[in-house]
C-alpha cells in the first residue's frame, strides 16, 4: 500500500505573540511592565565586507571608506530605569492526533491505530520535552545571552509553577532538581491527556523574567523583508511589534516560540544537541540537514510504519517518538506533485 496522495495534519500546539515589557527585577511579580516600543535609528557604518583576491588592495579599501555604509534599522531596548525583560504569551494544545485531510480511509485507520498504540505514555515523553523547553527559556533565543537570572512561570488549570531557567540545560532533557521534575511531570501529564484524546485542550500562560542591565538592547523577532531593492540609508532591518494594552510592543513571532518548543529531536544519528522537529532535520543557521532522505527522514519512517503489518512497532522507540512529534507539529505529508 502506497502512502496516500492527500494527507495533512493540523498543528496541535499554538502560541500567541510573545509581548515584551520592561520592569524592575525587585518589582517583577507585582508590576505589569511598560510595553517596549520598537524604535528606529540611522547609523553611519564602514564597508568591511570580504574582498575577492582581485579587489584586495589598500586603494580599494580606502575608496570604500570614502563611501560610508549608511543604514536605517529598528531596535529595542530596556529603559534606563528597567533592568528586566518580561516576555508574556499563551499556549494552547488542542485535539487528539488524527488527519485533517486524507483521501484513503485505510491510511487514516492505520494512522489512528499508530496513535492509539503510542498511547498516553508515549505522548507524555513528548510533552515533558515541550515543558522543559518552556522551563529553560529556550523560546527567549538571543535574549538568554548575558542574562544574570531568568525565571519562568507556567500557569495551567489554576496552578502556577516557577522555574529557574538557567539551572535547566538546553542541551539535553535530564532534570536533576526533584521539585522541577515533579512540576514538569504534572504539566506534561495534563498535556498528554489532550494528545491521547482524554480531553479536548489545555491552556498555558507563560511569563519569563530576564534580568539584564538597564538600557541594554533586547531582541524581538525580525520581520522578513521581501523588497530587495538597495539604496544608501534605506531601512534594512524591521522588528516585529504587536498590540499590547492599546500600544505597539516589541514581540516574538508565534512561529519562533513554537519552533523553540518543538526543539526536542535528539533522536537523529550522532546527535549531540536537540534540533527542531522537521521532515529532514534541517537547521537553517548551519545550512545542514541531519536526517538522510530515504534513510531516517520523516517520510521514510512514516511510510514504513503505515505500510508494515506491525504499524508503529515496525520502528524503534526513538523513531516512534520522532514520527509522532512530527504529527503533533502538523503539516502536509501526502505524495503530491513536485
Amino acid at each position: 500500500m502506497a502512502t496516500t496522495s492527500v494527507l495533512a495534519f493540523d498543528r496541535r500546539l499554538s502560541s500567541s505573540n510573545g509581548l515584551f515589557y520592561g520592569v524592575k527585577w525587585e518589582e517583577r511579580e507585582q508590576a505589569t511592565g511598560r510595553p517596549l516600543p520598537v524604535l528606529e535609528k540611522s547609523v553611519r557604518g564602514v564597508i568591511d565586507h570580504y574582498l575577492k583576491a582581485s579587489q584586495a588592495s589598500l586603494t580599494k579599501v580606502e575608496a570604500n571608506i570614502e563611501s560610508p555604509n549608511l543604514q536605517t534599522v529598528d531596535y529595542c531596548t530596556l529603559g534606563m530605569d528597567e533592568d528586566t525583560l518580561l516576555v508574556k504569551f499563551n499556549i494552547q494544545l488542542a485535539g487528539a492526533i488524527k488527519p485533517c485531510a486524507c483521501n484513503d480511509p485505510e491510511v487514516e485507520n492505520r494512522v489512528l491505530k499508530m496513535v492509539e498504540s503510542f498511547g498516553k505514555k508515549g505522548f507524555k515523553e513528548l510533552c515533558r520535552r515541550y515543558v522543559i523547553n518552556l522551563a529553560n527559556g529556550r523560546f527567549l533565543w538571543r535574549n538568554r545571552l548575558g542574562a544574570e537570572k531568568i525565571f519562568v512561570t507556567i500557569d495551567v488549570d489554576g496552578n502556577s509553577y516557577t522555574f529557574d531557567a538557567l539551572s535547566i540545560s538546553t542541551r539535553d532533557f535530564e532534570i536533576e532538581n526533584e521539585q522541577n521534575r515533579a512540576d514538569i511531570d504534572k504539566i506534561s501529564d495534563r498535556m498528554s491527556e489532550v494528545l491521547s484524546g482524554e480531553c479536548s485542550h489545555v491552556n498555558l500562560a507563560i511569563r519569563a523574567w530576564v534580568k539584564k542591565f538597564p538600557g541594554l538592547e533586547v531582541f524581538p523577532s525580525q520581520e522578513l523583508v521581501t523588497d530587495n531593492s538597495s539604496g544608501k540609508g534605506k531601512k534594512s532591518k524591521f522588528l516585529f511589534a504587536a498590540e499590547a494594552e492599546g500600544v505597539k510592543a516589541a514581540a516574538l513571532h508565534p512561529q519562533k516560540i513554537t519552533n523553540a518548543i518543538h526543539t526536542i529531536d535528539n533522536w537523529y544519528k550522532d546527535a549531540n544537541t536537540p534540533i527542531s522537529v522537521n521532515s529532514y532535520g534541517a537547521v537553517t543557521s548551519q545550512g545542514k540537514a541531519y536526517r538522510m532522505p530515504r534513510t531516517d527522514d520523516f517520510y521514510t519512517l512514516f511510510d514504513k510504519a503505515v505500510n508494515d503489518k506491525d504499524g508503529l512497532a515496525a520502528l524503534d522507540e526513538n523513531q516512534q517518538k520522532y514520527v509522532m512529534a512530527m504529527l503533533v507539529r502538523g503539516g502536509v505529508f501526502g505524495e503530491g506533485g513536485e
